[in-house]
């Protein structure tokens, strides 16, 4: 391994080995399991949001779909999920990482949750716009299709295209939705989140 993969991996193991706490301290039975990047881990709300629906957020910041793949079974070691919702991607094409590559991960991903926990239901959630990246505007959508063509194939994956419900009626971005860094969302674009993914969770 490199040394530039050792001082991330380093850098993340204190957020990892908290996740690994909470999942010991909630013990839930049977969750709902967010994973991914930090517009997971910043959704505070996410439990009364999602409410009565039981759900666990297990995102970790600045993660991308390599990382999430990385650490997969060290956080998931002692989670038994109903179903997975992934969210990531941002900081994959933020990085330079090519769309293929970020695919490859994904599939890795998507293999190690069946190896563990077999035909569950795996929910990719769609690579949101930002003002802070809207220099990738054409990325995220090619990846987006991509990522909608893949969980088209296997009646087990499903994608929450929350990418056009974040737009106004003339498909621009709504700054109103993001915090100072124009990256991530604020509580009104959670709520967006909230009744999209709510939505998908309940009636498929």
């Amino acid at each position: 391994m490199s040394q530039e993969f050792e001082i991330e991996k380093v850098l993340w193991q204190q957020e990892i080995d908290a996740l690994k706490r909470k999942v010991h301290g909630e013990n839930l039975e049977k969750p709902i399991a967010f994973y991914g990047s930090s517009s997971i881990r910043l959704w505070d709300t996410l439990e009364v949001d999602l409410h009565p629906l039981p759900v666990i957020n297990l995102g970790f910041g600045g993660s991308s779909y390599f990382w999430c793949n990385h650490f997969f079974e060290e956080i998931f070691e002692f989670v038994s999920p109903s179903q997975i919702v992934l969210y990531a991607g941002d900081n994959d094409l933020g990085t330079g990482v090519p769309e293929l590559e970020i695919l490859t991960n994904v599939k890795q991903l998507l293999e190690k949750i069946k190896l563990k926990y077999g035909a569950i239901p795996v929910a990719i959630i769609s690579v949101k716009p930002s003002p802070d990246r809207k220099y990738l505007e054409t990325a995220i959508k090619s990846l987006n299709r991509r990522l909608l063509d893949l969980t088209s194939n296997n009646e087990c994956y499903s994608f929450i295209d929350i990418y056009p419900e974040m737009l106004d009626m003339k498909g621009q971005l709504r700054p109103e939705l993001y915090i100072d860094d124009e990256l991530h969302i604020n509580a009104k674009g959670y709520e967006i989140w909230e009744r999209v993914i709510k939505k998908h969770l309940q009636y498929g």
